[in-house]
């Protein structure tokens, strides 16, 4: 394995003076737990581990070992080491390896398995530094690789004992302690690296740290189960550091992404992509964008074994069991005996690169949809769902020609968002209960004013009748409204889900009276419904304060009628007269605002909340508001020039103008506490002459010195 750090800089560079080092050694070095670190609480271990120390000039001392831990101190605070090297534990006291003139024969016993992930091996993609120096941005690079090591140790070899730790200038150590780790001999570790970095593009490229594991083949098998999983931890890190580093439209690294980018998409023949990739008006997450709606590959149905024409089942692995597989399969499946989820995890698990499901039934596509039944998470390929009719002409066709090594259907399919001219309309579907949409809205409402009238928000509230609703009921049912037909659902952050129900008629009550009253003489503005999402976000939901009369006031506190909106709430309940006069909702058989956003969500096939739809299509990225806005960007024709800014990319930061005053406030405020510190001292030093006799103390002294000269000598 590495050594665990790396050379450091001269003493003279770092202007730390051996008083600073003895001071440091003696006053806070943490030298008790350090050692009972080394020697797993046993002090019996302690003679055995080798420990190296830098000192000063760069010299080395090494085979330093001992017995008690007053012996450590006193030998770190005689030497001042500037760096300490934690080495092996062996069979004899390393000590003895210089004392007996290197006679004996020192056999490792245990060493702590140790990973280092340094900056600088990323030097070849990263465009923001170089070197040894490091940002925020490069230091993604980083992050992704401590995520998949911590995944492998954790899941792949079942580690529990390690930590991460910065190694102190460009990097991170991870330190694996568990028995079965340190007892490793050095070709087990080396097997251990080699399953770590098991795929490299080049020799020249080999050093590049855990993330980066990729290798130039063709898929003539599935991808290794462990990348896929370690794809899906970094997905987002992934899209970040390609916007951030614009990697894509970086020349040197153009290669090296192209083959990324075959792998990453499941690409065959990569021509198209060429034209994407070589368009200098588009910035590299525009690029990845595009790329992203792009897929291609070989067709596959199972015409031997009827269980898997379902997909229902595990797989065989077809790329050991059918020649006919080639690179990038699609795989067909018949819907119907399990969720399109089981179907899709099959799928991938034997290697495909995207799910096919054709429908059981002949139906209008606007009704078809696939639903997640709540294990899709980890899915990484894409799924589409096809007519009963289309799909059958696919098997006909699949079938007629009999694919095999040499003669196999090529499938290209694009996914593409619905554009439209001037306006994008996003909708969110959620209940309001739900932080991850206030959180959003948060950070978006920014960008939706820099869209302007180019962004329409709808927002749409899921309600859900009781599994045993009575129509003809009029008795309250525990989380719902309207005698069990508008239930929620209850939450962490809020235990009554008829409160729920009732905040979403309010909601929608003010976005009708917002986004809706926009009369020529008397426009409303929008801002305040964003403003009331936003204060009753951190007034009630963030301080478990979620009930109406918290509501009411934050209403009042963005200069709401709230008299028009408890109007509005009332007129949408349909039943008796005198259970709306005591707001005894719970009892009210039906409620217009509420029955609206049922056939919404029907109409749109809305089966997980929450839920962002664009132009009627359903969003399935990061709720990051930086994506969705380029999502929204990317479903106009007509671009407004905001969507071309590439500085509006950014999460908030200062202008220039604002960095600058910033930085003179803060300069000033330094030069007047330096001006009060010096006046308060110099005021105490006059204090404290003043408060001394001074002639009485010169008077006192040369009495002392002439008694002394009068004083007869002996």
């Amino acid at each position: 394995m590495e050594s665990t750090s790396t050379k450091i800089k001269n003493q003279e560079e770092y202007s730390i003076s051996p008083s600073d080092f003895s001071s440091y050694y003696s006053k806070f070095y943490p030298s008790k737990l350090i050692i009972n670190w080394l020697c797993r609480n046993d002090i019996k271990k302690l003679k055995n581990r080798e420990l190296c120390f830098t000192i000063q000039d760069d010299r080395y001392v090494r085979y330093q070992s001992f017995i008690t831990l007053q012996q450590f101190k006193n030998r770190i605070q005689k030497l001042l080491p500037r760096k300490i090297d934690i080495g092996a534990i062996y069979n004899e006291e390393p000590r003895y390896y210089n004392e007996h003139k290197k006679t004996v024969d020192l056999i490792f016993q245990e060493k702590e398995l140790i990973f280092d992930i340094d900056i600088s091996d990323y030097d070849d993609i990263r465009t923001c530094c170089h070197g040894n120096n490091i940002c925020k941005k490069c230091w993604k690079f980083v992050v992704c690789g401590a995520k998949i090591l911590n995944r492998i140790l954790k899941d792949d070899f079942g580690f529990k004992k390690y930590f991460f730790d910065f190694s102190g200038r460009r990097g991170i150590h991870c330190w694996v302690c568990d028995k079965k780790a340190c007892i490793l001999n050095d070709k087990e570790r080396q097997m251990i690296e080699s399953y770590i970095l098991f795929d490299r593009i080049n020799d020249d490229l080999a050093k590049a740290r855990i993330n980066r594991r990729i290798r130039k083949r063709k898929f003539v098998e599935p991808i290794y189960p462990s990348f896929l999983e370690d794809l899906s931890i970094i997905k987002n890190d992934f899209y970040d550091i390609i916007k951030e580093q614009d990697l894509l439209n970086y020349e040197a690294n153009k290669k090296l992404f192209k083959d990324i980018i075959k792998m990453y998409f499941c690409l065959i023949d990569m021509d198209n992509i060429d034209l994407i990739l070589e368009n200098k008006k588009m910035n590299s997450f525009k690029k990845i964008t595009k790329i992203h709606e792009y897929l291609e590959g070989y067709l596959l149905f199972d015409l031997k074994n009827e269980p898997n024409q379902y997909g229902c089942e595990k797989f065989n692995r077809y790329a050991e069991e059918n020649p006919s597989v080639g690179d990038s399969p699609f795989i067909i499946v018949k819907k119907g005996l399990c969720s399109p989820t089981q179907k899709v995890k099959n799928i991938e698990e034997a290697g495909g690169h995207a799910a096919i499901i054709i429908n059981d039934k002949e139906e209008p596509y606007e009704k078809m949809f696939l639903a997640d039944d709540g294990n899709g998470g980890d899915i990484s390929i894409p799924a589409v769902l096809i007519s009963l009719n289309d799909g059958n002409k696919l098997i006909n066709f699949y079938t007629s020609n009999k694919p095999d090594k040499n003669n196999r259907i090529r499938l290209e399919i694009y996914l593409a968002l619905e554009k439209s001219d001037n306006t994008v309309k996003y909708d969110i579907w959620f209940t309001p209960d739900q932080i991850k949409v206030y959180e959003f809205m948060n950070n978006f409402q920014k960008y939706q004013k820099l869209l302007g009238e180019n962004a329409l928000l709808g927002m749409h509230y899921i309600t859900y009748p009781f599994f045993s609703y009575d129509p003809n009921s009029n008795t309250p049912v525990d989380d719902c409204l309207g005698s069990g037909l508008y239930c929620v659902r209850p939450s962490n952050e809020v235990n009554d889900g008829a409160l729920i129900a009732l905040e979403s008629i309010k909601q929608k009550c003010i976005y009708k009276y917002t986004y809706e009253n926009q009369k020529e003489d008397n426009k409303i503005s929008k801002d305040i419904f964003w403003n009331y999402m936003n204060k009753f976000y951190t007034k009630c939901i963030s301080q478990n304060n979620f009930n109406q009369m918290c509501s009411d006031s934050t209403a009042a506190l963005v200069g709401l009628q709230v008299n028009q909106i408890e109007q509005c709430i009332s007129e949408s309940f349909i039943g008796a007269l005198s259970e709306k006069q005591n707001q005894n909702y719970k009892k009210v058989l039906k409620n217009k605002i509420l029955d609206e956003e049922f056939i919404l969500r029907k109409k749109n096939f809305i089966a997980r909340v929450p839920s962002l739809t664009i132009n009627g299509r359903l969003y399935d990225g990061s709720w990051r508001a930086e994506y969705v806005f380029d999502a929204l960007c990317a479903s106009l024709i007509k671009k407004p020039d905001v969507c071309f800014k590439e500085e509006i990319q950014r999460e908030g930061g200062f202008s220039g103008p604002a960095v600058f005053v910033i930085i003179m406030i803060v300069l000033t405020i330094n030069i007047i506490l330096f001006i009060l510190c010096k006046n308060l001292i110099k005021k105490k030093i006059m204090d404290r002459i003043d408060s001394i006799d001074i002639n009485s103390r010169i008077d006192d002294e040369v009495n002392k010195y002439f008694a002394l000269k009068d004083k007869p000598s002996e």
